[in-house]
């Protein structure tokens, strides 16, 4: 991941800016979070709700809105720069080219890493990376708190996150296999496109294009089965995912209402649990989806790293 790692330092200072706004954003969620359980709290025992308690809850919602706002917008920003980045490292690599390079260029080849690779890499890093790396942060933010509140019903309801992590590992592993199938059948499919437009005025003088046309039908029928196969395994395991994510939330309400019952926990407290249990849960149940996209996203950036140049002026320059 050569060209990812240039692609990130390039745009360090964005990327880092990115991370800390995401950083920020999960912070004063969790303290809005931490709000509303003394808010539960105070009416759950008949107090009066202070005003001032009101106010802060008021002015981190506002603050939670501007910081979200910003992180959405340096976070997509950075993906645009990106994405920017290999569509010159791109033209420089074929600006360095001499005559004779250039007449040996795939042109099928090479139209379809532009259009299909660099828009499938756009597309991940916009739509993926940025709710992963948010997904991740968040992840960390919301156990750490948990841990500070109760280690016991953090201990209780999240233990099972173990089996989940291992299944979620396991199912990972039968995706990334079905989706480096279906990148080996697109990549035969577009191999076979790139010899009907090299061959197309021997075609022409032949008539042989329904001969071709058989052929490219069987390798699109290949392909599709890979990806039909990929896309029904993946909903099949991601569904048993959701499913056993579950588990921890309904051992939070029969491990938290025993503990309220006790008075071991504050109501507001059991709350704040429920409230972020899909900070814990949510990230296992996507993993292997974001497993698999990830394993696509990769071997796109493999096929497109010969193709772009790192040295081209375009792409050193901001």
């Amino acid at each position: 991941m050569h060209l990812l790692k240039t692609l990130f330092h390039k745009r360090k200072s964005l990327i880092i800016t990115a991370v800390l706004l995401n950083i920020l954003s999960v912070l004063w969620t969790l303290l809005w979070n931490i709000q509303l359980r003394n808010i539960i709290d105070s009416v759950s025992k008949g107090q009066v709700i202070p005003g001032n308690m009101v106010v802060k809850a008021l002015i981190l919602t506002a603050v939670i809105s501007i910081s979200s706002l910003l992180a959405e917008s340096v976070s997509g920003c950075s993906c645009e720069l990106m994405t920017h980045d290999l569509r010159m490292g791109f033209a420089g690599r074929l600006a360095e080219m001499n005559l004779q390079e250039l007449e040996q260029v795939n042109a099928g080849e090479q139209v379809a890493g532009f259009q299909n690779e660099i828009g499938d890499v756009s597309d991940y890093m916009t739509e993926n990376m940025v709710k992963l790396a948010g997904d991740a942060v968040r992840f960390a933010g919301t156990l750490i708190l948990l841990l500070s509140v109760s280690p016991l019903l953090t201990a209780g309801a999240y233990l099972p996150v173990a089996g989940i992590v291992a299944y979620v590992i396991y199912s990972s592993k039968i995706i990334g296999r079905l989706t480096q199938q279906e990148q080996e059948a697109g990549k035969k499919m577009d191999g076979y496109v790139d010899i009907v437009l090299t061959l197309f005025p021997i075609i022409r003088i032949y008539d042989a294009a329904r001969l071709l046309q058989d052929k490219f039908r069987e390798e699109n029928r290949i392909w599709r089965q890979a990806a039909e196969k990929r896309e029904k395994t993946a909903a099949e395991l991601m569904s048993l995912s959701a499913l056993l994510s579950s588990i921890p939330v309904l051992l939070l309400l029969l491990l938290g209402g025993y503990l309220t019952q006790k008075q071991m926990i504050t109501t507001g407290t059991l709350y704040l649990f429920l409230n972020l249990s899909g900070n814990v849960t949510g990230i296992m149940m996507n993993m292997p989806g974001h497993i698999a996209a990830f394993r696509k996203f990769e071997a796109h950036m493999d096929r497109l790293e010969p193709h772009i140049s790192t040295d081209a002026e375009l792409f050193k320059n901001p």
